[in-house]
């Protein structure tokens, strides 16, 4: 893919992180508009709770609040269940988000029109109606938000806007506080709708982004429907985070009760207003503070389900102090604990939770937990203090909330798992499956491969004998296949009858040996001696006119002791140089499967002929009966691709003699770099136990790059076989800290050189500079990922890095989550920053105006690459520098 890079002068093609989007405005300004869209809603909620709660508590007793918990929940579970229509592609965009805020701009101003009423009717139908327009409001803004950005984009932008939000709390709280010494708390009511009515117009910004959208199905119903309660109950990611947020609201019902009842019997009527309205100012400001220094810091290191921890742990700790120490003082503090925390840190991880949840069910699910389930908590909760005794003392009901809490942080824990594997599957999904694995035969299949050994078709006859053997069903091949016109399906007919040991095939063998087709008859000799030996007439068969024919009974005479001095003679001739060619690879062909030592020595000098089917058939000759003397020669074969894999055979076969001379070649500087970089490769055919401590030692302390690499995929084939490699990470830590300063360097280099001019004349060298570059990160990322792979063999990192890679965005944030699960400290800690500074040198991020370094700064970043470590890079930024040194001098 050719993207542009920087300057427009240049068009680089590489991996994901090798082209950038258009420009940062669109992107971030979407970002600081829905900041302030959720800060008006939030100042619009929070003023209008701070005069409900006033109104509410000066003229209804306190006795009757948990009636409103269960009311607010009965309401939220109906209005939820109403089915809506329609589910065109409108439904696909966020606009009930302005309908509903518009809605509630319009009610809120009602409902101050008439706050000087004295009926109780009128209290209780504004706290229901604060209470579910705070539901709605806010979780239709996140469902938006949640089509809106990709999990990568959500986890960095999440905690901008949600600070936005708490900003507008900190508004909202502060413009009630100042109000209640001039104005009563009606006015609060029409301030809180003018807000709202505000946040309908901001939210506009919802208009669909091209760039993040995502293939969504249309969310045809946005109710509650019994398929969608089966969809989420079967899911087991959906049906966790339900149970924590029916928890989370249960405790958090409580204390909300537990606080107001502490609040009622301390703080005069009079004061209420200001009291309240005073610690919801405080709760803003604690959540302000701690949303802008400390919520990115714990998201970033601990992740969606590690930051859900903090909340209920805090809860719990102040539930128990509570129980033990003074109660209305801990009262106090766990309500600014929960208004920090809980609209700042657990809001946003919440949300986090989501993003990655198939977008065909996200919304609706979401609607479903986010009303249903946590307006459930509140029926529960509410249902329990009714149940209570009214005077209960706090301290008890400490006591409850400190199990609540505990319940809460236990359900957190158990998130982890399932969250994992979602990012997994998801990694998964986008990756191509080549490892296949072939079911077992049923009889139809048996049936269909034995009639296809009948077909016309001589490629199809050969496949189905291929797979009956694969299968360990040779008998099912009838011997009258030997009969068979052409010549291909008789020898591979014969090649599988001699590796079966089919017996009855060597009737059929001897009267083959008089074929008209010569191979035939080479065949023919092997599989006659081979399964029905006859030593007449195998001697017979050395007076044929074909050498390949003679040389096979010749063979087949020798490995059964039979020589004789005429023999001998031929043979000396036959391997003489300028000997005959096809004799010879009969010979070698009939040694890979018959034992002749003293033929084979005489073979050896084959092994530096030119001929690369001639060495391999040497190699084949030799797995069969490895000689040391044979050593030399077939490390040597590791060189050429067509004699590398019979000599790592016939090397394994040779087991620990070989082993030594593999090390012995490692270790000697002559043995030429074409060969030792297959000598890991090849020392990781052996056994593991044998394998693993070669291949470690070579992995650190090797001085080549290439043959270290070649060692790291050796253990990885190792591993992914099922060998125990016993190393930890402590030992790995000095080569990933390696490989991740090598990616680092790179990707600066990679940045810096984005940011230079150079003239046309220069593109071609600018151009493959940079994609080299990129081809390094990538390289020392897949390094790295190869090294995990050591420590942690139960994922699939090949899919993982090439999720990372993908210009899907999607798939490179589900790659990165996992890794941020999975990978342990310390290394998760050096990792992750990479991966974000890779994204970040794709997405629009950068400023919007840039000083190029120009070529005086380009000069001296192609210099420092030149005093680099690697020889490519070094190569082409010195050709580089030279044409650049060339054109400033013209």
């Amino acid at each position: 893919m050719a993207s542009g890079l920087g300057d427009s002068q240049s068009t680089v093609p590489s991996s994901n992180f090798g082209a950038r989007h258009s420009g940062p405005a669109p992107f971030w300004g979407l970002v600081n508009r829905s900041a302030i869209t959720l800060g008006a809603i939030l100042a619009a909620h929070t003023m209008l709770e701070t005069a409900r709660d006033t109104l509410f508590l000066e003229k209804v007793p306190l006795r009757h609040l948990p009636w409103m918990y269960l009311a607010i929940a009965a309401l939220s579970a109906l209005l939820v269940m109403v089915p809506r229509r329609g589910g065109s592609k409108s439904e696909a965009k966020p606009v009930w988000l302005g309908a509903g805020l518009g809605a509630a701009a319009l009610g809120t101003a009602a409902f101050g029109l008439f706050a000087t009423a004295s009926a109780r009717g009128f209290y209780y139908t504004l706290y229901l109606w604060s209470g579910l327009i705070g539901a709605t409001a806010v979780t239709q803004f996140w469902s938006t938000m949640a089509r809106l950005f990709t999990m990568g984009e959500a986890k960095r932008v999440y905690a901008r806007i949600n600070l936005g939000g708490i900003l507008g709390g900190v508004s909202g709280a502060a413009l009630a506080r100042g109000l209640f010494l001039v104005a009563p708390a009606r006015a609060l009511l029409f301030l809180a709708a003018a807000t709202f009515a505000g946040a309908g117009i901001l939210s506009a910004f919802s208009a669909t982004r091209a760039s993040a959208a995502e293939a969504e199905a249309p969310a045809s119903q946005l109710a509650v429907q019994p398929a969608l309660v089966r969809d989420v109950f079967d899911n087991m990611y959906l049906r966790r985070i339900g149970a924590m947020a029916l928890t989370a609201t249960i405790t958090l019902t409580l204390l909300d009760y537990v606080f107001k009842r502490a609040l009622v019997a301390r703080v005069p009527a009079e004061s209420l207003g200001g009291t309240l309205a005073s610690v919801a100012l405080a709760t803003n400001v604690c959540s302000a503070v701690g949303q802008s220094f400390l919520v990115p810091r714990i998201i970033r290191l601990h992740g969606a389900v590690g930051s859900l921890i903090v909340f209920p742990a805090l809860l719990l700790t102040g539930a128990v102090a509570g129980t033990l120490g003074p109660v209305v003082a801990v009262a106090v503090a766990m309500r600014l604990v929960d208004g920090t925390l809980r609209f700042s840190l657990h809001r946003t991880a919440v949300e986090l939770l989501f993003v990655p949840v198939k977008a065909s069910l996200r919304t609706r699910a979401k609607t479903l937990v986010d009303v249903v389930t946590q307006r459930g908590g509140q029926a529960l909760a509410s249902v329990a203090i009714l149940l209570l005794p009214p005077q209960i003392p706090l301290r008890i009901l400490t006591a409850v909330l400190a199990v609540g809490s505990a319940t809460w942080l236990y359900l957190v824990q158990r998130l982890r798992a399932p969250h994992v594997e979602l990012f997994r599957a998801m990694v998964e999904e986008g990756s191509i499956t080549t490892r296949v694995k072939l079911p077992p035969l049923d009889l139809t299949s048996v049936e269909v491969l034995v009639g296809a050994l009948s077909s016309a078709e001589d490629n199809e006859v050969i496949t189905a004998m291929e797979v009956l053997a694969d299968r360990n069903k040779v008998p099912l091949i009838p011997t009258l296949i030997l009969y068979h016109p052409n010549p291909r399906v008789v020898i591979r007919a014969f090649e599988i009858f001699i590796a079966a040991n089919r017996r009855d095939a060597g009737t059929f063998a001897w009267r083959l040996v008089n074929h008209e087709n010569a191979d035939v008859r080479v065949r023919a000799v092997h599989a006659a001696a081979a399964l029905a030996f006859d030593a007449e007439q195998v001697r017979a068969q050395l007076r044929d006119p074909d050498t390949g024919v003679r040389a096979t009974a010749m063979v087949e005479l020798w490995g059964r002791g039979l020589q004789n001095d005429e023999d001998i003679a031929w043979v000396g001739t036959l391997f003489a140089e300028g000997g005959d060619v096809r004799a010879q690879r009969a010979i070698l062909t009939a040694l890979a499967t018959t034992r002749a030592r003293p033929l084979l020595l005489a073979a050896l000098p084959l092994a530096q002929c030119d001929d690369p089917e001639i060495k391999a058939a040497v190699a084949r000759a030799l797995e069969t009966d490895p000689t040391p003397e044979a050593l030399p020669a077939l490390i040597a074969m590791l060189e050429h691709h067509r004699t590398r894999e019979p000599a790592r055979r016939a090397l394994v076969a040779a087991r620990t003699r070989a082993l030594d001379a593999l090390e012995a070649a490692l270790e000697s500087p002559s043995t030429p770099r074409e060969v030792l970089v297959h000598v890991p490769r090849s020392i990781s055919r052996f056994e593991p136990e044998l394998a693993v401590p070669i291949l470690l030692r070579i992995l650190e302390t090797h001085p080549d790059g290439m043959v270290r690499f070649k060692a790291l995929r050796g253990l990885g084939r190792l591993t992914a076989n099922g060998a125990r490699v016993d190393v930890d990470l402590p030992r790995l830590m000095p080569l990933f800290e390696r490989n991740l300063g090598q990616a680092h360097l790179a990707l600066a280099w990679y940045e810096s050189l984005m940011d230079a001019t150079t003239s046309n004349a220069l593109k071609a060298e600018h151009d493959l500079l940079a994609t080299l570059l990129v081809e390094q990160v990538v390289h020392a990322l897949e390094r790295i990922f190869r090294l995990i792979g050591l420590t942690n063999p139960r994922e699939d990192w090949e899919q993982v890095v090439a999720a990372l890679k993908s210009k899907k965005a999607r798939m490179h944030d589900s790659a990165r989550e996992l890794v941020e699960n999975v990978v342990d400290e310390p290394l998760r800690g050096q990792l992750v920053p990479l991966l974000d500074a890779m994204r970040a040198s794709v997405e629009s991020r950068r400023p919007l105006i840039r000083v190029p370094i120009g070529e005086t700064g380009l000069a001296a970043l192609l210099d420092e690459m030149v005093r680099g470590s690697d020889l490519t890079v070094r190569s082409i930024a010195a050709h580089y520098a030279a044409r650049l040194q060339a054109a400033q001098a013209s």
